[in-house]
């Protein structure tokens, strides 16, 4: 019992000193490997470094606090990363002698992330050193050194905020309110990925003009994942931008430089209320006072291979049915809404794609309105519009 007693009372203070014993050195060496590896200022706040093996015993948690990191000449005046609190969490056997090192979770507590590519291509996140570093040529006999071997299993954002501007492009969009939590084995060939993200505010905007403003999102997607022939395949999964939702199936596979896909999709529960709240930020002004109602139907498959010479087929239906639309400052409304629309993209020649509107009616007041189209040929347009 007193050999017992005495191993555990070593083990315990071991515990509780190494990470204070040895947190200057750590903290020296991970300065070090930053200014050689990066071209870009890394701040964090000293007095919050820590390492700790009680807060998931017996695993060892990193945590640093306020941590960010600003670029430099033309972007000395932008932070690309800035976090209230960076941890991670490590299995403590995989660090001190295991073939793969082993992540069990990541956190990343309120970061805020800003991209930005300006109109010459330069972008704040190219901060990664070039090294000069001559390659040595290798003699038959030595042995080849593994690669570092690294496995994550749970990852996590709290309340972030993310800004892309590209004016490359020019195209930006901003998440507001960002809460996202993913699991998955990736020391495994094959496993399930399974995610769930959140946006409170959700902005895109392209040339000048606001197409998305104030968007809610929210994505549960799980995914089986097949890293040795890098195939992945959606399971279940559902998406909504505001109260607009769809699901969908299939899979994604990049065994070469080719991506494969064939994927399907369908809305959920759909009304013409849901369409209505997409209608973009610049026409906002025009929805006040008015109210939808009405049954949407909406599916659609992308399928084939994507590369440089070939596109995938896609195809998209759209119907409306029963549908009604009433405006505050208009007595009359519109009603007995039928739509039945179609998009077709069957290849890479987009002479051959199509968008037709076979129905089109509503009733006015009494008074029957009916119309079709037929726009195809996206190269050389061909209309046959009638009302």
């Amino acid at each position: 019992l007193i050999i017992i007693g005495s191993i555990l009372v070593i083990f315990l203070l071991a515990a509780i000193l190494v990470p204070v014993i040895f947190k200057d050195d750590i903290q020296a060496a991970i300065d070090k490997q930053l200014d050689a590896s990066l071209n870009a200022k890394v701040y964090y706040d000293t007095d919050d470094f820590g390492l700790s093996v009680f807060k998931s015993f017996p695993n060892l948690t990193v945590s640093v606090g306020s941590f960010g990191i600003v670029g430099v000449d033309q972007f000395e005046q932008d932070t690309l990363l800035d976090v209230n609190q960076f941890e991670l969490t490590l299995d403590i056997m995989s660090v001190i002698g295991g073939d793969q090192i082993q992540i069990v979770s990541v956190l990343l507590d309120k970061p805020d992330i800003k991209v930005l590519v300006l109109e010459d291509g330069s972008a704040n996140y190219d901060i990664v050193k070039e090294t000069e570093e001559e390659q040595q040529p290798v003699e038959e006999s030595a042995e080849v050194s593994e690669p570092l071997n690294i496995g994550i299993q749970k990852w996590e954002i709290r309340d972030g905020n993310i800004l892309y501007d590209d004016l490359t492009i020019p195209f930006y969009t901003i998440l507001v309110g960002l809460n996202h939590e993913g699991s998955g084995d990736f020391s495994q060939d094959v496993f399930d990925m399974i995610t769930a993200t959140t946006v409170e505010q959700l902005f895109l905007g392209y040339d000048g003009d606001e197409y998305v403003t104030n968007k809610k999102l929210s994505a549960d997607i799980t995914m089986a994942m097949d890293l040795a022939n890098m195939k992945f395949t959606f399971k279940e999964n559902r998406l909504a931008l505001n109260d607009f939702g769809f699901g969908f199936e299939g899979f994604v596979s990049m065994p070469s430089d080719d991506i494969d896909m064939d994927i399907k999709y369908e809305g959920k529960d759909i009304t013409l209320t849901s369409i209505i709240s997409l209608i973009p930020g610049v026409y906002l002004e025009y929805l006040d006072g008015i109210t939808a109602e009405g049954t949407i139907g909406f599916d659609g498959f992308v399928t084939g291979k994507f590369n440089e010479e070939s596109m995938p087929k896609m195809a998209a239906n759209f119907n409306v049915t029963d549908g009604k639309i009433t405006y505050a400052d208009y007595p009359i409304p519109l009603e007995k809404i039928n739509i039945s629309a179609a998009f077709d993209y069957p290849s890479a020649d987009l002479s051959e794609s199509s968008f037709i509107v076979d129905n089109f009616s509503m009733s006015l007041d009494g008074e029957a309105i009916t119309s079709s189209l037929v726009f195809k040929d996206f190269e050389d347009y061909f209309w046959d519009f009638k009302i």
